[in-house]
């Protein structure tokens, strides 16, 4: 019962006060692969993934042989609805892993990233093209849109750098949210895309192994003579939302009658959390301290 003479209190909201509704952090940031579980209150996600890129080739025991650098991995974003509780499963591209060897091996193509819930793919970014072996075509990876998913936007990773008789071919630089990845040209590496593109390894007129492509998603380099190439580099996926504003209001104040021991309190009722009455002036006793309508 209340006081009738005691009878200021305030519904303080668990937002003010004590949590008891937690929310994600945003964005929520994902290097290797894993879950994300929609908070509550939250409508909406903007899904951004990069590619990886693509390793460098491998060159000889051979005059003459400068392996192709590998192509930059591609970006893509999307943005859908959402509920609560749902649950999407994020994949992100590892390193792509050179070929081992000092032979004539061509580079290998990098994985992709994607999110997807219930077999529907959301968003995706392929990986670059490996670059071509030393005793082959010499040819960098070609970047490119091709497969990837986003209602938003798709963009392309940056060209390998061609090998030469005298020197291999820098590694494409990997997409980024505002641009393509930038090409690489002989042994000068393609740029990463701002942001969160990665730039290309550099290619070498000496016999040199390929260098690895930087994070995220940037191409390895090709190989000079009887070297293995470059990795490329690993992808990356990110998941944007906003958190729902949780607003108090301890409603009007409550005058009590002549006499009377009790009133109804008239709070709102908390979205996405929990509150509880405090007394702030005077004394009282609130039936509920969680139930904004509490006597």
């Amino acid at each position: 019962l209340l006081n009738a003479f005691k009878k200021h209190l305030l519904f303080v909201f668990a937002f003010f006060a004590t949590i008891t509704q937690s929310f994600g952090q945003s964005p929520t940031t994902y290097t290797t692969s894993g879950t994300f579980t929609v908070p509550a209150g939250v409508t909406s996600i903007t899904i951004d993934c990069i590619g990886a890129g693509g390793a460098g080739g491998s060159a000889g025991n051979g005059n003459n042989r400068g392996a192709g650098g590998g192509a930059g991995g591609q970006y893509a974003r999307s943005t859908i609805t959402v509920s609560a509780g749902q649950i999407y499963t994020v994949t992100v591209a590892g390193i792509t892993v050179a070929p081992n060897n000092n032979g004539n091996t061509d580079g290998n193509a990098g994985a992709f990233s994607e999110v997807t819930r219930l077999g529907t793919t959301h968003a995706r970014a392929n990986g670059g093209d490996g670059g071509i072996r030393g005793n082959g075509t010499r040819l960098g990876g070609t970047g490119n849109t091709t497969g990837a998913i986003g209602n938003i936007v798709v963009r392309s990773g940056g060209n390998g750098g061609d090998g030469t008789s005298t020197a291999s071919g820098g590694g494409g630089g990997g997409a980024g949210t505002t641009a393509n990845g930038g090409n690489a040209s002989g042994t000068t590496a393609g740029a990463g895309a701002t942001l969160l593109g990665g730039n290309g390894a550099s290619g070498y007129a000496s016999n040199h192994s390929g260098d690895d492509g930087l994070n995220y998603g940037g191409g390895g380099s090709g190989a000079r003579r009887n070297t293995s190439g470059g990795n490329g580099a690993q992808g990356y996926v990110q998941i944007t939302y906003t958190c729902p504003t949780l607003t108090s209001n301890a409603g009007t104040n409550q005058t009590l009658a002549a006499c009377a021991t009790t009133t109804t309190l008239a709070a709102n009722t908390p979205v996405n959390a929990t509150g509880a009455w405090t007394v702030i002036s005077g004394s009282g006793t609130v039936t509920s301290l969680t139930s904004p309508t509490s006597g």
